[in-house]
């Protein structure tokens, strides 16, 4: 007997409709989310979007303010504290997948690594993030831990869009690509510490870059949006 196969509710499909939108920089770093302006443009009711909104301010991409629900921002202290998580989970996650699953691991961040050569090419940034993305979630797919992989995820969409954000006011593709190309040869001389050594300076060159940029960010994300948000 085959296992019927259950579409996507409407709360799933607004939920990575605007989890998407915010990643990819579509809504912007502090701007207002309205429920009647964002059913409309889904073409749903304010239930799903009440409930995908709901959703967005536990993964921390939303949060509550006086005058409604608005994307998300970090002030520098606040993306030191995300930067230093990711490192802990990353570097947990890259011992465990170099000690499990080797091979494979290795072989799936060559090909992403190539298509990242090749998108970046091809100047379709946009590709190139999700792939830079992918690149990082490879080390909690193969760590063979559940519970490193669902940290992971609570902080990614959030970890993504300032990826995103970073990306509009400077082109820091030589440089992911650079450590991305070191990171997969310690990978595979299965040297997890080369490895946690490369993604430290990689992590914290992001955190550093930030914090002289904040101000930049803010005003750019404000300009787009209509609507300033304090850094």
């Amino acid at each position: 007997m085959k296992q019927i196969e259950r579409s996507k509710s409407l709360t799933e499909v607004a939920t990575d409709e605007l989890r998407r939108a915010i990643v990819n920089g579509s809504l912007e770093l502090g701007q207002l989310l309205s429920e009647n302006a964002l059913a409309a443009t889904l073409g749903i009711s304010r239930t799903p979007v009440r409930e995908a909104l709901s959703q967005l301010r536990l993964e921390g991409l939303v949060k509550v303010t006086p005058k409604g629900s608005c994307v998300f921002t970090l002030s520098a202290a606040e993306l030191r504290e995300l930067c230093f998580f990711r490192f802990g989970l990353e570097s947990l996650a890259v011992r465990e997948a170099i000690t499990h699953n080797p091979d494979k691991y290795a072989a799936e961040m060559a090909e992403v690594v190539s298509q990242m050569e090749s998108k970046k090419k091809l100047e379709q940034i946009q590709d190139y993030l999700e792939l830079d993305r992918r690149f990082h979630q490879l080390s909690f797919c193969h760590s063979d831990n559940r519970y490193l992989e669902e940290a992971f995820r609570m902080v990614e969409g959030k970890i993504s869009a300032m990826r995103t954000h970073l990306a509009v006011l400077h082109d820091l593709t030589d440089k992911t690509l650079e450590d991305h190309h070191a990171i997969l040869s310690a990978v595979r001389s299965r040297k997890a510490e080369k490895v946690i050594e490369i993604l430290d300076e990689h992590i914290n060159s992001i955190a550093t870059f930030y914090e002289s940029n904040i101000a930049d960010i803010a005003e750019e994300d404000a300009r787009k949006s209509g609507k300033l948000w304090e850094a």
